[in-house]
């Protein structure tokens, strides 16, 4: 069974776990093989155990689990006043293009939508054709920005995407009003 549910602070080693494994796997080619192989789960684990203790105001982290184990994570909130940005969003390598990323995804997009941003934004690394075309097929389209970012002391070109929220639907509390 898979559900998208809010991430916990007990989830923070997973969603370490995931954020390494998930970069190596998908970057290697773009980045240096020393700069990936020496990510570090504890760092990460330390830092998504910090962000999940200290909650933003209109920002969410979702994880999608299948069975019982999380398999990935998605990390939303503002960009602007009516702009909301998907910060990152990650699956274990080992369930890549099974669905759950599109699942999670369209999670995060409505828990943008309730916080109350019209429309969403996404940076994705130029290279990453695997995630652009994912993005396209959700329904997000570039826009025309770009911008450098060093990583891993290689410099890259990020594009940015965009999307329409869906409208929040009424829930039975406002509709009765």
């Amino acid at each position: 069974m898979v559900e998208v549910r809010p991430a916990v602070v007990q989830d923070a080693m997973r969603i370490g776990k995931i954020h390494v494994s998930s970069w190596q796997a998908t970057y290697m080619g773009i980045f240096p093989r020393e700069f990936l192989e020496g990510l570090s789960v504890s760092s990460r684990q330390v830092w998504w155990t910090q962000r999940l203790s200290r909650p933003i105001d209109r920002a969410s982290v979702l994880v999608v689990e299948f069975g019982d184990e999380v398999v990935g994570f998605c990390s939303v909130g503002p960009s602007g006043e009516t702009e909301g940005e998907v910060y990152a969003i990650y699956l274990a390598p080992e369930v890549f293009r099974r669905g759950f990323g599109r699942e999670l995804l369209e999670a995060s997009e409505i828990r943008l939508a309730t916080a109350g941003f019209e429309e969403a934004i996404l940076w994705v690394v130029e290279a990453n054709q695997r995630a652009r075309s994912f993005y396209e097929a959700v329904g997000w389209k570039p826009d025309g920005a770009l911008k450098l970012e060093e990583i891993g002391g290689v410099q890259v070109r990020e594009l940015r995407y965009r999307k329409p929220l869906p409208v929040p639907k009424p829930t039975s509390s406002s509709a009765s009003q």
